[in-house]
Parts: structure tokens; sequence; C-alpha cells
């Protein structure tokens, strides 16, 4: 098992995009936390705050994409 830094810190998105050939400027980091967004911000990626309990401010959150629902989110993929 390895280790890595704890969100926001990108780094296991990174290795999981390259151990994966992953285009980062074309991945979306969809999250229901304000750290998950932050992490794949962090690493270039495009951010998806999956939010059905409406717990965060979008504004402060910085997400490109907010979604309450699944049904939401399948519109935008």
């Amino acid at each position: 098992t390895e280790k890595y830094p704890v969100k926001p810190d990108p780094t296991a998105l990174l290795v999981l995009c390259e151990r994966n050939n992953l285009s980062i400027a074309e991945s979306l980091m969809i999250g229901d936390r304000d750290i998950d967004v932050h992490a794949g911000q962090n690493a270039g990626m495009h951010g998806c705050l999956f939010d059905p309990d409406g717990f965060y401010d979008p504004a402060e959150v910085g997400a490109e994409i907010n979604v309450s629902s699944l049904d939401e989110l399948i519109a935008y993929l």
C-alpha cells in the first residue's frame, strides 16, 4: 500500500492519471467535499462538487460544476 499526502494535495490524483494514461486537463474530479474538489484543481483537473444535502456554499468551493443529484451529474458527462 502506497502512502500519499492527504487532500487537498494532488499527488494521489497525479499518480492515478499517470498510471492510467489519463489527460489531467481532460479529467474531472468529482467529490462530495470541498477538499476533493480542491485536490483535483490543485492537480490541474476540472472540479465537480456533488452536494445532495446542500452543505457547501458553491461560491466558496469554487468548483466549475455543482450538482445535487446523479441526474444533474449525468447531464454534464
